[in-house]
């Protein structure tokens, strides 16, 4: 079921699309949160197919580097690859 935005349809068993947070307006994602910190920083999180949280290990300068890892990690789950990150050998560079 296709969502209008703003569309006051909760009531008639719809959903919304946005949602005002304070004076923000959010955009729900499909797959994961992603977090501004007080230090402008973004942090990302999701939640495993083990149904627990999952951190990212370091906070990003910028939105799209959060997105990034984000898609990352659904890549891995969407393939059946995936492991817990603290299952996961440290990358050599």
């Amino acid at each position: 079921m296709l969502c209008k935005i703003w569309a006051p349809a909760v009531a008639e068993g719809g959903c919304w699309a946005r949602r005002v947070v304070g004076f923000v307006v959010q955009r729900r994602r499909g797959f994961g949160r992603l977090r501004k910190e007080r230090s402008g920083r973004y942090s990302a999180a999701y939640v495993g197919p083990d149904l627990r949280l999952h951190r990212a290990p370091e906070t990003f300068k910028a939105r799209i580097d959060a997105e990034g890892w984000l898609a990352a990690e659904r890549r891995q789950i969407d393939l059946d690859q995936w492991v817990p990150p603290l299952r996961r050998q440290p990358m050599r560079v």
